[in-house]
């Protein structure tokens, strides 16, 4: 088979189980399938990750803009996250896609915009007030840094959401008031209420930690798993 081959979707089911059943290592199996060893764990972590529906997902091409791109890349670059981690967490559908933003990046290019159908929403800006902010970055906090759903949600543009969350961690609260022109003096809290809010997200910040952390500790027993049964296949 050649390196652009398009795998069906019942070879992939049957390669990922005859790897699991302990039928074959992924060695034996890339030589029995001329098959390459990296897309068999490739999908096998697909198939952990989504059960039975992994090998039916549509891969269709997504839109994806210079920020999301930057901002993914050098998520990559700052966290220990591995390539297939971060596909998972944004649904960029195959890891070379984001391997190659990586690549454009390290090489001091322009990441380009590229616009089809589906992927990040596009939505038109907005005004929102001090308190509506804090309310977004909450709910984006809590549901995983789920930048679309909050999107959706509050119809207010994904970059926006990202700038705000990334002000908030850097900053704190009082990095997500809109201190220009007339309308500064409406971004005034007294300070039971700016320390009610505060609280609020930092608990949304912490819970995202302790999934984050769980998550982690989850993808590395499973590499040890994978690591162990390699070894008793050997």
């Amino acid at each position: 088979m050649g390196r652009n081959v398009k795998y069906k979707r019942e070879f992939k089911m049957k390669v990922v189980r005859e790897y699991l059943d302990g039928l074959e290592s992924a060695n034996q199996l890339g030589v029995k399938y001329n098959c390459p060893k990296r897309t068999i764990f490739v999908w096998i972590a697909e198939y952990e990750h989504y059960g039975e529906t992994a090998f039916a997902l549509k891969r269709k091409n997504n839109s994806y803009t210079h920020d999301f791109k930057r901002m993914v890349v050098e998520e990559y670059l700052a966290s220990k996250k591995s390539l297939q981690d971060l596909c998972f967490k944004y649904k960029i559908p195959r890891h070379k896609q984001l391997s190659d933003w990586i690549k454009v990046y390290n090489g001091h290019e322009k990441l380009k915009s590229y616009k089809a159908s589906g992927g990040i929403i596009m939505i038109k800006g907005r005004k929102t007030t001090y308190e509506e902010r804090i309310t977004i970055v909450e709910h984006c906090i809590k549901n995983g840094l789920d930048y679309n759903s909050t999107t959706k949600k509050y119809e207010v543009p994904y970059q926006q959401i990202y700038s705000w969350v990334s002000k908030f961690n850097a900053n704190g609260i009082s990095a997500l008031k809109d201190n220009r022109g007339k309308g500064k003096d409406k971004e005034d809290m007294n300070e039971v209420e700016s320390l009610r809010n505060e609280n609020k997200l930092l608990r949304a910040k912490l819970d995202y930690l302790k999934m984050e952390q769980e998550l982690k500790k989850k993808v590395q027993e499973m590499q040890m798993d994978l690591v162990s049964t390699t070894r008793k296949k050997k």
